[in-house]
């Protein structure tokens, strides 16, 4: 008896061993990451929760599901739990939450747990049932119906629109328009889809279709419901009548074989770059029919109610505010008669603040969930204060609460219900904050068909958020940070409001015509601060170009540490004159070099007065140019990289002074740890060949290895550091000491979603330790590291060379300039000669159309004259003064080197 009862025993053994050794994975996981449950939804049946999901039906039958889940989120915070034996159930509006589920780690996230069954027998394998490679090639199938020249083509959708306003009634009845504008949609998706509306708005139905259009939308719809209801059902699926799904299943795909049958047999060419309709794409790609009849239907699902939603609850919001409706008529009248265009809809900001407030209020997916495909972890939520991580085992489910994250008064606004959409103006929300048509990798194909409008075709936005993402949860967290290229006020407060909690303080700087693209966040308290512009700084003639008009110069922050006197650092952010030509042909090299030698300048005041000196930004330079020696030279400073990687490289491969150092062809992997490349490197999108930018584009993750050779990669972007020094102040004073303990690249991860770069550029990071200085440090202490910890202190030569060698530079170019001036004033006058005679010429014209001439001549000439005359009279004058300035700064400093030297 006891044989017999052992052997079931034994045959359990290895399955409670399975489970035992997944429950102690799972469980030093969640140790390890410091994970604690969420707060828990109390329920009076822990096994079934039963009570919970009869709340939750109740709800639904009363249309009160999504403000309940917005009165549990204010009960039980941002995050919380349902539990049951079937499993556990996270609802999330929080942003980080909800940023790592359909974002950063939307692979360890799907939907194909849950739909696949339910949808299976519909609509097969494709977009909206299935993870993974499935759902990539639908995804890649798809994608090219949703051009730009397809969504921009609003002709025969203005046809469509012709035949609604005619079943308007205009003697004041009242009228469903739900119904008409679910009407409108529906032949607007068919159009688009299977290339010819159902007729449900001009009563002209497909002509031999084996089935009505009003038979084919009744049986769709009720096909929808169908899936839903298996999909709520899960298992139990089996015992839903046959009458309730297979027979509507049977005429969608009547409908849609006999549209397939059709295109398939259509031999017309496609490729004269008119519209077509996505059945058209599809079959361009495969001849597979039921793939064809599959991606078709979940196209439609898709595209089922998502612009109609839109539309209806735009005009509900608006007629319930006339005053906003007034405004928008009259900037449509405003327009004139002409039919608008997608450009115009994209010039009117008001539509497009409309349209977001009616997103943000009613989004068209305001709950969407995912399964956990794998063991992961949520970064947040956990704990009784909702800030640790949270451990989500494989199949736990999550349900994103978009209905309440765009309620969020902290982002939002004061009376986030309410219909405002001028709070658009002033609020900046980034793309985890505000999702409409859901977010990440699986967002809406179609959201640009239904909005009609793009911000920005670089993607700016989003990257700026990114970079801000990225700066805020750096490990170790930052304490000051330098950008460059942060053009506008919005660029600056998209990396702001990310870093806000990390780094407090911040500066934005104005110079220019543009801005000069700087700023500056610290951790710390910024007491003073100013704008240094450059006193040559390009030409206004290189407008193709820029340098002179976005005011070029040096972003100065006087930070204070801590209470000592000595608790200061200084910070110098800047963006030097790029060279557009090699040296030594460039043109713009004086200006370059007095750049330098003014911020050189600004650096060793700062280290005089006896603060921590931290240059940096984009210096436009190599190691060891010019421009460097002379910065480390005069600003008795040292580049950090340098400190510690002293044989790196001097630009990049392809350049003659590395070629001279016959070193072997660098890896991008090589590049980033051992020369600190920061420009042109091979992982650089921005820095791709067009073919590579287009599969971008296309949706392809092109992934470039780190061990591809990388021979156009160089160092452009630097931190310099200068200790605070002794001299001049009292014997007693002790001053800490600086060190270079680590200097890497960082931003070099693509975004997570749209699979471009952050920037064209990467970043720097370094990091410094500091111990006490009681005496002054001797010249060889100062100008050279000491291992191990090498300390930020300039090269051992003094460079004799250095300043001698910019006297002529400043000669060459004063000479250009004088002679420029000349040019230019010549120019003037004989443009002043020139018209002067011209008018003398219109007394004897003998025809009109003559004199018609030679006033046009006249003034064109003039004008380019009288230009140039202020350029040469004014701007050259400027800068032949600013040129004797730096002559007088540097030949004075060569003087009082040869002193130093002569005692």
């Amino acid at each position: 008896m006891a044989y017999v009862l052992s052997m079931p025993l034994l045959c359990l053994l290895p399955i409670l061993l399975y489970y035992a050794r997944i429950w102690l994975t799972r469980r030093s996981l969640a140790q390890r990451y410091g994970c604690e449950s969420p707060p828990k939804r109390p329920s009076r049946d822990p096994v079934l929760n039963l009570d919970c999901k009869m709340q939750s039906t109740r709800a639904a039958r009363e249309l009160k599901t999504l403000p309940n889940g917005i009165a549990l989120h204010r009960r039980l915070g941002p995050t919380y739990c349902e539990t049951s034996v079937f499993g556990k159930t996270l609802k999330t509006w929080n942003e980080e939450n909800i940023r790592t589920v359909f974002g950063t780690k939307a692979k360890d996230w799907g939907i194909q747990p849950f739909r696949y069954e339910g949808m299976r027998p519909f609509c097969g394998e494709g977009l909206l049932s299935m993870d993974g490679p499935v759902w990539e090639r639908s995804r890649a199938l798809l994608k090219p119906s949703f051009n730009k020249n397809n969504i921009a083509d609003l002709t025969a959708f203005e046809d469509l629109v012709r035949n609604f306003m005619k079943r308007i009634p205009t003697d004041g009845s009242t009228i469903d328009l739900d119904h008409l504008i679910s009407l409108l949609f529906v032949d607007s998706a068919t159009q688009f889809i299977i290339g010819q509306p159902l007729g449900m708005m001009a009563g002209d139905e497909p002509p031999d279709a084996p089935v009505k259009g009003k038979a084919f939308l009744k049986a769709f719809r009720l096909s929808l419901r169908g899936c839903g209801i298996r999909m709520y059902l899960g298992p139990f699926r089996v015992f839903l009548p046959r009458s309730a799904t297979a027979d509507h299943w049977k005429v969608v795909h009547q409908f849609i074989d006999f549209f397939v049958e059709n295109a398939l047999g259509d031999t017309k060419d496609d490729t004269s770059g008119e519209r077509h309709s996505l059945m058209d794409g599809l079959i361009s790609q495969t001849n597979d029919k039921i793939e064809i009849r599959n991606q078709v239907i979940q196209g439609m699902m898709a595209a089922q109610d998502t612009s109609a939603s839109l539309l209806s609850n735009t005009v509900f919001l608006l007629s319930r505010n006339p005053g906003i409706w007034a405004r928008l008529r009259a900037e449509v009248v405003f327009a004139g008669p002409a039919p608008l265009t997608l450009e115009d809809t994209k010039k009117s900001k008001l539509l497009r603040n409309i349209l977001h407030e009616s997103l943000r209020l009613y989004p068209v997916f305001p709950l969407l969930a995912r399964d956990a495909l794998v063991d992961t972890i949520l970064p947040t939520g956990g704990g009784p204060n909702g800030e640790k991580p949270i451990f989500a085992p494989a199949g736990t489910r999550i349900v994103g609460d978009f209905w309440t994250l765009h309620r969020d008064e902290s982002v939002y606004g004061l009376h986030p219900e309410k219909f405002i959409p001028d709070r658009w103006n002033y609020i900046q929300p980034s793309p985890w904050q505000f999702l409409a048509f859901g977010g990440g990798m699986r967002a809406c194909l179609g959201q640009q068909k239904a909005m009609k409008s793009r911000d920005d075709p670089k993607y700016r936005r989003e990257r700026l958020f990114e970079i801000g993402k990225r700066l805020a949860a750096n490990d170790p967290p930052l304490d000051i940070v330098g950008l460059q290229e942060c053009w506008t006020q919005e660029d600056y407060q998209a990396i702001r409001q990310e870093t806000r909690q990390v780094l407090p303080h911040g500066k934005f700087y104005y110079s220019g015509i543009f801005g000069g693209g700087l700023a500056i966040l610290s951790r710390w308290p910024i007491e003073e601060s100013s704008m240094f512009r450059y006193p040559l700084n390009g030409r206004p003639t290189a407008f193709f170009r820029g340098d002179w008009f976005v005011g070029k110069g040096v972003a100065c922050a006087r930070i204070r540490m801590g209470p000592k006197h000595q608790d200061i650092v200084e910070v110098f952010c800047t963006h030097l004159h790029a060279p557009y030509e090699r040296e030594p042909n460039d043109s713009y090299i004086c200006h370059r070099t007095a750049q330098a030698w003014e911020i050189a300048k600004l650096m060793r005041g700062a280290a005089e007065r006896g603060h921590l000196v931290l240059g940096l930004g984009d210096f436009n330079m190599v190691p060891l140019s010019f421009a460097h020696r002379l910065i480390t030279s005069y600003g008795n400073v040292v580049d950090s990289w340098r400190a510690l990687h002293p044989e790196s490289s001097l630009g990049a491969a392809i350049d003659e002074a590395e070629k001279k150092r016959n070193m072997p062809l660098p890896t991008a992997a090589f590049n980033l740890e051992e020369n600190g490349t920061t420009c042109d490197s091979v992982l650089n999108t921005w820095r791709w060949p067009k073919e590579k930018v287009r599969q971008l584009e296309k949706g392809k993750d092109v992934q470039i290895l780190d061990t591809e050779p990388d021979p156009r990669a160089k160092r452009l972007d630097y931190i310099f550091v200068g200790n605070p020094q002794l001299e001049g102040l009292p014997t007693t004073a002790s001053l800490p000491f600086w060190s270079v303990e680590a200097a890497s690249v960082t931003m070099t991860e693509r975004h997570p979603t749209l699979r471009c770069s952050l920037s064209d550029h990467f970043a720097v990071q370094t990091i410094l330790t500091t111990s006490p200085q009681t005496q002054p440090p001797t010249k060889s202490e100062t100008l050279s590291p000491s291992p191990p910890q090498p300390s930020p202190s300039p090269s051992t030569s003094r460079d004799d060379d250095l300043y001698p060698s910019i006297l002529p530079l400043i000669t060459t170019y004063t000479s250009r300039e004088h002679r420029q001036r000349r040019l230019r004033l010549s120019h003037f006058l004989l443009s002043l000669f020139i018209s002067i005679c011209t008018f003398i010429a219109v007394w004897w014209s003998p025809h009109n159309s003559v004199a018609f001439v030679l006033n046009v001549v006249s003034t064109l000439g003039l004008a380019a004259g009288v230009v140039d005359g202020l350029i040469g009279g004014l701007f050259v004058g400027s800068e032949v003064r600013a040129l004797r300035e730096f002559e007088w700064e540097v030949g004075r400093r060569g003087e009082m080197e040869r002193e130093g030297k002569g005692e």
